[in-house]
This record gives C-alpha cells, structure tokens and sequence, in this order.
C-alpha cells in the first residue's frame, strides 16, 4: 500500500484530501463560476420564442444556489444532507439535454403541455387539501372531474 501524498493546496483534490480543503476548492470554484456566468432575468420576447432559455436559465440559477447550500451545510458538518441537490442537478441535466434534442416546435409544444399538467396538478392537490368549499370561496371554478 503505496503512503498518502502530503497535502499541496494548490495541487489537485483527491479523495485522502481533507474535507476542509475540499470546501475551500468548492468555495473557489463557487466564486470563479459567479464572476464568469452572471445570470439575469432573461427577456420575455425571447422566451416567448423558445421556452428553453427559461429552463437553462432556472437550472443554472438552481445550480448555483445548491452549490452554495452545500458549502454552508458542510461548513456545519452536515454536508451529508447535501446529496439531496445532486438528484435535482441531475434531473435538470437529463431534461434539458431530452428537450435540447427536439425541434423547436415540439419542444415548445411540449413545454406548455407540461406546464399545463404542472398547475392543475397543483390547483387538484390544493382542492385536496382545502376542500371544493374553500375552493369556492377563493373564487375558483367547480373543478369537479364528474361534472357538474
């Protein structure tokens, strides 16, 4: 069994590189990663043309909030709790590559429909929760899926 390799701070992370070290390489690179990308709020006419620019621009904004979480919770030994953003990163990764694969057309098509499905998923769940009474009250239609 071959001896570990003192520890360079400047040289590349490896995985006998202590955690502290590891968090500062990911804070650097955290840092550098906000000077070079800045993301802002893209222009409505442009998404109105291409829904993609939306999902790029969410991912990336997430990316960059989850890489931040992650240095906080390691900085407070909790660092385990952080493989939770990796699914997300991962989840984003594998849409935006399905939907950069389609022509712009189906996926603009696609992106509404799924948008759609969003929201009356989430009005059924909150009709679950609060009742068809509140829903009235709250000047929603009658979302009865057997008539009505």
């Amino acid at each position: 069994m071959s001896a570990m390799p003192e520890n360079d701070e400047t040289g590349p992370i490896h995985r006998w590189t202590p955690l502290a070290v590891r968090i500062e390489a990911v804070e650097r690179f955290a840092d550098c990663a906000e000077h070079v990308l800045t993301v802002t709020d893209p222009a409505w006419s442009d998404v109105a043309q291409d829904y993609r620019l939306l999902a790029v621009n969410s991912s990336l904004r997430r990316q960059q909030d989850s890489i931040r979480a992650a240095l906080l919770l390691s900085r407070h030994d909790l660092g385990h709790l952080a493989v939770a953003f990796v699914r997300a990163a991962l989840d984003d990764v594998m849409h935006l590559r399905f939907f950069a694969s389609l022509d712009l057309d189906r996926s603009q098509e696609l992106f509404a429909s799924m948008s759609n499905f969003d929201s009356l998923r989430a009005l059924l769940a909150q009709r679950n929760y609060i009742g068809d009474t509140e829903m009235a009250r709250l000047s929603y239609p009658n979302l009865s899926l057997t008539g009505p």
